[in-house]
């Protein structure tokens, strides 16, 4: 599998190399923080924010392009995005943290890797504490034989979970072998499955162009037409869409195979 569920993800948005580079050191000898990418200025910090899914958004204050980092700051809380923010400045120019602010962390230049760790890892919790119903689950379906109406009743609870409002919900079809969900909902043998996605780094715009959209209002993700077909999806394909689809989905309901 990728990185582990408690791995917090990081984007970080700074123009001086030696920063950056420091910044990348100190992670390396880490597994707690995955450092999604590095971007030398704020233009793109939305898109990539929406397409990788980042726990924490760090940003240094003193960008030299168009925008400064609490320019940055600003544009990411306008836009509705709800992650933590952390700045980097130096002690002579401080930042002042508030609500409605974006930022909730400050971190001064030069830093050592236990403060970098510390206010990473606080912005994190303190985060996930406040907001403790963005927290994505994972519900699995089962039954010892077929027959008995799992899947059916897989389908119900991703209905009726979307129907709670509020929640983004996204069925997984875990039989492979048998396609039980495209077949229960008659879905054409053309609509798009698991083995589409690609098959290095997957995007929340590649997942959304294999999903399939139920009247319900539920995503799912679709195993093959068939058999063969099914042979070729891999333990580790089905582990990298999971992990994505916790980061985009408020619920994750898989039917499993019997």
């Amino acid at each position: 599998m990728g990185a582990p569920s408690s791995q917090i993800r990081l984007l970080l948005v700074e123009d001086v190399t030696q920063v950056a580079q420091y910044i990348r050191n100190l992670l390396n000898a880490q597994d707690q923080v995955k450092l999604l990418d590095v971007l030398g200025d704020g233009k793109k910090v939305i898109d990539q924010i929406r397409e990788l899914r980042p726990d924490v958004l760090m940003v240094d204050a003193l960008l030299q392009g168009k925008m400064n980092g609490l320019e940055v700051a600003e544009r990411v809380r306008q836009a509705g995005l709800d992650l933590p923010i952390i700045c980097l400045t130096v002690p002579q120019k401080p930042i002042k943290v508030g609500p409605g602010m974006g930022v909730v962390k400050v971190l001064a230049m030069p830093f050592s890797g236990f403060d970098f760790m510390n206010a990473l890892e606080a912005a994190h919790a303190e985060h996930r504490a406040l907001a403790p119903d963005s927290l994505s689950r994972v519900y699995s379906v089962f039954a010892a034989k077929g027959g008995v109406g799992k899947t059916t009743i897989a389908l119900n609870l991703a209905v009726a979970a979307a129907q709670l409002g509020g929640y983004r919900v996204a069925l997984v079809d875990g039989s492979l072998q048998f396609a039980d969900l495209r077949s229960l909902l008659r879905v054409p043998e053309s609509a798009p499955s698991l083995l589409q996605l690609p098959t290095d780094r997957i995007a929340e715009s590649d997942l959304q162009e294999v999903l399939w959209r139920d009247p319900s209002g539920i995503d799912i993700l679709l195993a093959p037409p068939r058999v063969e077909m099914a042979e070729m999806v891999t333990t580790r394909d089905i582990e990298k869409a999971l992990s994505l689809l916790r980061r985009v989905y408020n619920v994750v309901i898989i039917d499993t195979p019997t």
